[in-house]
């Protein structure tokens, strides 16, 4: 990723002897670079998959990082919410004259970003290289703080009237209940014993279980987001089962293990680009959690090839319908 590289390198003079915090951090060499001239780094990363790659640089992983910083650099989401509210946290969390530094590809968005900038701080300076924007910002007399308010308001989690549950901007369908989980939810049975939501989200599916399945004794729900969980611990409380939040990159990372049922909403994309890898590896994963005749129920687009791994993984396994462009599999250990 060019701009993340560009950042890094962008920001080495003004960070040297400063202290820096780095919003939707990624992993390269330059952070490595910024961590030993500057006298503080902390950064944030919400994706654990991502989160792994920066403590191998020894970097310091915050879920918000403390004290002002001198520069504030900032990576987008790819969405435009999150990020203008990562930009209103960074420039709330600087100094006064304090800079904040953003890089972006231009195909997502980085004039948008530029103008939105430039409206938060009362200017801009910006150049362009590799495809990309570098845009920077003081922390000034310009500042428009009506405007930071109203975007920290809508990035922070929030009760969603219509779903019944918190939720975040930045997730998965996160205002509405996906299609593909209103049609999993239809032909669900009753579940029972101990079970886990993999791939939570903000925890629909779970909290759907916990309201209307009375043999269930237990809750596991793991997700790569921990925006995601944070919605989903808070949507699962005080319904009288115990529920658990595992912060994982459920491809690569331990799951809970001997459960009664798992039920998966995979992803399979990383970033902008499909990856049938991604969810793959993580149904396999899913299915190795059952004890033996535990029931695994998953949804996914009819197009995605999920069959092979859950035959190889389980004793019996079928397709209970296709409909409304999805399909529901089931399985047993």
């Amino acid at each position: 990723m060019p701009h993340v590289s560009l950042l890094y390198a962008s920001a080495e003079q003004m960070c040297a002897d400063a202290v820096v915090h780095v919003y939707h951090a990624h992993a390269a060499h330059g952070l490595t670079v910024l961590k030993e001239i500057s006298a503080s780094l902390q950064c944030t990363q919400a994706m654990k998959s991502e989160v792994h790659a920066l403590y191998a640089l020894g970097v310091d992983v915050v879920a918000c990082p403390e004290g002002l910083a001198d520069v504030a650099l900032l990576l987008p989401h790819k969405n435009k919410a999150q990020t203008l509210y990562d930009m209103a946290c960074a420039m709330r969390g600087l100094k006064e004259g304090g800079r904040i530094i953003l890089a972006c590809p231009n195909v997502y968005g980085a004039k948008s970003y530029q103008k939105a900038l430039a409206a938060l701080a009362g200017g801009v300076q910006a150049s362009s290289k590799s495809k990309c924007r570098v845009c920077s910002a003081k922390k000034g007399a310009g500042l428009d703080e009506m405007l930071l308010q109203s975007w920290l308001q809508q990035g922070e989690m929030q009760y969603m009237a219509d779903l019944g549950l918190y939720s975040q901007v930045s997730l998965f369908s996160w205002n509405r209940l996906d299609d593909g989980t209103r049609l999993l939810l239809r032909y669900l049975p009753k579940l029972s014993g101990r079970g886990m939501d993999l791939c939570c989200g903000y925890g629909a599916l779970a909290a759907h279980i916990l309201h209307h399945h009375d043999g269930v004794t237990d809750v596991s729900l793991v997700d790569v987001d921990g925006r995601a969980l944070q919605c989903a611990e808070k949507n699962t409380q005080d319904l009288g089962v115990p529920c658990h939040t595992h912060w994982l990159d459920a491809r690569v990372e331990a799951l809970p293990q001997h459960l009664d049922w798992v039920v998966c909403n995979p992803p399979f994309h990383t970033g902008q680009q499909q990856d049938m890898d991604l969810g793959q590896a993580i149904v396999r994963q899913g299915c190795q959690s059952l004890k033996r005749g535990g029931h695994f129920w998953m949804v996914a687009n009819r197009t995605l090839a999920y069959e092979h791994i859950v035959r190889q993984e389980l004793a019996q396994s079928e397709t209970i319908i296709e409909a409304e462009g999805f399909k529901i599999m089931h399985g047993v250990r």
